[in-house]
């Protein structure tokens, strides 16, 4: 059978450029045929509130394109779709497919219709050649995505709870499909009443570890294990995505992350960084208490009212100090393309924040163990999290012990909000 890999471009639309001369060159263009189907049938099945005209042509462009293809090799047309409204991206104008790819025998259609973005990166829609639902992300920094971060990716594809990568290169990651994450459960959760059950919400903390235990089996760290980087898929199942920030636990030299999940460790390597361009050698660890930070804020409801108060008193704490230094600094947004005088105020503003942050953390140590150790641990949960939450990084458990401390738990530990023992 012929190799099915394409690159389109518009000509390809018109009917004279695709033609087969035998049924061998036939075979890629009904997979073709197949794969435009299966894009429009997603992309038209997908919710949306706004009309565009764009969306509907393309809808007819990919229906005719694959009858016509289909007609020509004699296989069997598809039945009309069902049109829905979908709000179209206005850049995507005539072209549906950007290209088809073939990785692993297996090929993609990435359509111009935009799922979302996220730090550096454009989420597509797309579809494989079996008609199941992708997620591309689209490199928009001009550096491309890194041979470590595929590398990374590629060696936990038998993890259930972390993303899944088809094939990816400096410019696309093409992703398995998770359309909700836990950042917007946690802020909107009647909005997703179908994951809000003491049973699921277990099962989700429950898949998180896990996934993070399988990361650093392979020996790597995450270190931006935020709530907007825990994806659910619609049955719910926990997925840990973004790898960028990620590196190996050797050499362990970590300093990114993202503001409000630092852990005390990780703030002392971006305060040494900044003074001497020296970081310290971190471990997986930096990881257990960003978990720690991103479960607090998903269960929070959940805890005692001491625990809440701890840590919204934390949350106000940290915000003051990013704050203030962003003021004393006049440092505005961040963009991808800073100016000269803008990487001076970021500069500015992260020696200012590394700073005063290790220096809270300084004190806080000087008074109790972790962020929770003094005080009362009413479930199981907040057991967890005491642990998680230690500022000495030694003194944390290990993700495969946090899994054996949630198999003692139940799903009724997880109630939608604090209950008294």
């Amino acid at each position: 059978m012929a190799n099915p890999l394409y690159q389109f471009t518009p000509s390809h639309w018109t009917r004279t450029s695709i033609e087969c001369k035998s049924e061998e060159e036939a075979k890629p263009l009904i997979h073709t045929a197949k794969i435009i189907h299966a894009s429009a049938k997603q992309t038209f099945e997908a919710s949306g509130q706004s009309f565009h005209l764009g969306a509907f042509n393309l809808y007819l462009m990919a229906k005719r394109t694959s009858k016509w293809i289909l007609d020509k090799t004699g296989e069997e047309t598809f039945s009309d779709l069902h049109v829905k409204i979908f709000l179209c991206n206005p850049r995507s104008k005539a072209i549906l497919c950007e290209w088809i790819h073939l990785a692993n025998k297996d090929a993609f259609v990435i359509s111009q219709f935009s799922l979302g973005s996220g730090g550096q990166s454009k989420v597509l829609s797309g579809v494989s050649i079996h008609g199941a639902p992708l997620a591309v992300l689209k490199n928009e920094n001009g550096q491309g995505y890194s041979l470590q971060e595929i590398k990374m990716l590629k060696s936990l594809r038998n993890s259930s709870h972390v993303i899944h990568l088809f094939d990816g290169n400096s410019e696309y990651l093409i992703e398995q499909y998770a359309p909700h994450c836990l950042f917007n459960l946690t802020k909107n959760p009647s909005k997703y009443s179908q994951f809000d059950t003491p049973e699921r919400r277990y099962s989700i903390t429950k898949g998180i570890i896990q996934g993070l235990a399988d990361i650093h089996a392979q020996g790597i760290i995450h270190s931006d294990m935020k709530l907007e980087n825990i994806l659910l898929t619609e049955e719910g199942t926990a997925l840990i995505a973004d790898f960028g920030l990620s590196v190996w636990a050797e050499p362990g030299m970590v300093h990114a992350g993202s503001l409000g999940y630092y852990s005390p460790e990780q703030i002392e390597s971006v305060k040494s960084y900044v003074a001497t361009k020296s970081l310290h050698k971190l471990s997986t660890q930096v990881d257990i208490w960003q978990t720690m930070t991103a479960l607090t804020r998903y269960h929070l409801p959940r805890l005692s009212p001491a625990y809440q108060d701890r840590f919204k008193e934390y949350q106000y704490e940290v915000e003051k100090i990013y704050d203030g230094a962003m003021t004393e600094a006049e440092k505005h947004a961040s963009c991808a393309f800073p100016s000269d005088e803008e990487k001076v105020k970021m500069r500015k503003w992260t020696e200012l924040y590394s700073e005063r942050l290790a220096s809270y953390f300084n004190d806080k140590k000087s008074e109790r163990s972790g962020l929770f150790s003094d005080l009362p641990r009413s479930s199981p949960l907040e057991k967890i999290l005491n642990e998680m939450g230690q500022f000495d990084p030694v003194n944390r458990p290990e993700a495969a012990d946090i899994l054996k401390m949630l198999d003692r738990a139940t799903p009724e530990h997880f109630t939608a909000s604090y209950s008294h023992p």
